[in-house]
């Protein structure tokens, strides 16, 4: 890590209410190292997707908040007690009403009500690593942007609102184009805010990825043993419209096509993110990686961001880590584990505990840990060992 002495970022306990499985749920994780072990579809992920909502506000499955209600249940809720500088209570819920049509959700910090969505994402700082992480290489160009946009919002509050107005004004342009008649004093009068908002977004994802291309190429070195050079490059819709000018001459250029086609056909909304073999710059790693390259790739994009996380915030985002060792060949899970051993708190899930003997045998003598099993019958988590040689 590049930080001289940013703040370890850890959970105390979380407590689940008609959460997934979880009726009413509190789960000790007040330590540098939490393995939660249980068969599949037991409910271990439940636990790190809980914690990334606090985060993020999102699901890493991709999931509605209302499927992550228990069944014949209208609502959920989530508390996270952690400590940074200092102790810190984060709550957030979701609920039905009227039948399911109407939606609310509240949150609020140490018990301060928080109306907007860009006031509670990053109080508190999470990254997952997910099995489901490879859809971010194998799908759309929309599947990138959504996961480089969430990363930039953990630590700006102004790019998650200037995207929340962008999305309105394109939904409301799309109306307009969309009208039997174009009114085109109304079509410019919105123009001013999408180029305002486009050109900003534009900026803050070209300071992003100046930031963050060299972390990635640096991982993908050490994950791969030397053997991968890859490169990120972003590619906008619009070149060079971080500049307000030029975004607003690309935009007024493309209107008559808009009306055309009945849709906004340049913008931030079409940029895209291309990593390539820096050996050879036609090789898009969609197209031309292995899958044991794409799983690299993953890694490394994670491992970046943590890293990006730090230098921004100057805090150790927890590290939520979903049964991912055990889908790595012996070279890329030493190599991660070695990265393990320099973060902060990590709360892994796993099959078995047996897949993480090797890492256990490395941290035990000088990390407090906790290993928690799913008992057999459903009841709940208990202790398989512990080792804690102070209280926090």
């Amino acid at each position: 890590m590049t930080e001289s002495h940013p703040v370890d970022i850890y959970i105390n306990q979380i407590q689940l209410k008609n959460f997934r499985k979880y009726e009413d749920v509190s789960i000790d994780l007040s330590y540098p190292l939490v393995i939660i072990t249980g068969k599949n579809g037991s409910g271990k992920t439940s636990i790190l997707e809980a914690i990334t909502l606090m985060s993020t506000l999102k699901s890493f499955r991709n999931v509605s908040d209302r499927d992550m209600i228990k069944f014949n249940k209208n609502f959920y809720t989530i508390t996270l007690d952690f400590f940074s500088e200092f102790e810190n209570k984060l709550h957030m819920g979701f609920a039905l009403e009227e039948k399911g049509r109407k939606q609310t959700r509240v949150m609020s910090k140490n018990r301060e009500k928080i109306e907007k969505i860009k006031d509670f994402i990053g109080l508190f700082n999470a990254v997952v690593f997910s099995p489901d992480d490879l859809q971010i290489v194998e799908r759309s160009p929309s599947e990138r942007r959504s996961y480089f946009d969430s990363v930039i919002s953990m630590v700006s509050s102004d790019y998650i609102s200037n995207l929340q107005k962008y999305k309105r004004v394109i939904q409301l342009r799309s109306k307009v184009l969309h009208a039997p008649s174009v009114d085109d004093n109304y079509l410019k009068a919105m123009d001013k805010e999408l180029i305002y908002l486009g050109s900003a977004i534009q900026q803050k994802r070209v300071d992003f990825v100046s930031k963050f291309k060299e972390a990635f190429r640096n991982y993908i070195s050490i994950i791969s043993n030397g053997c991968d050079s890859w490169f990120l490059e972003y590619s906008p819709s619009i070149v060079s419209g971080e500049c307000q000018d030029v975004y607003s001459s690309e935009i007024q250029k493309s209107r008559l096509n808009d009306k055309r086609l009945r849709q906004t056909t340049r913008g931030i909304h079409r940029d895209r993110y291309y990593i390539y073999d820096s050996g050879n710059e036609n090789s898009e790693l969609q197209i031309s990686a292995s899958q044991g390259q794409k799983r690299s790739v993953v890694l490394a994009l994670k491992m970046s961001q943590y890293e990006f996380s730090i230098k921004e915030k100057g805090m150790k985002p927890v590290l939520l880590i979903d049964d991912v060792l055990t889908e790595l060949d012996d070279y890329r899970k030493s190599s991660f584990i070695h990265f393990l051993n320099q973060t902060g708190q990590t709360i892994i899930t796993t099959t078995s505990a047996d897949h993480l003997n090797v890492y256990l045998n490395q941290v035990g003598s000088r990390c407090d840990y906790i290993v928690y099993e799913f008992n057999a019958d459903g009841s709940g988590l208990k202790i398989l060992d512990n080792r804690r040689s102070y209280e926090r």
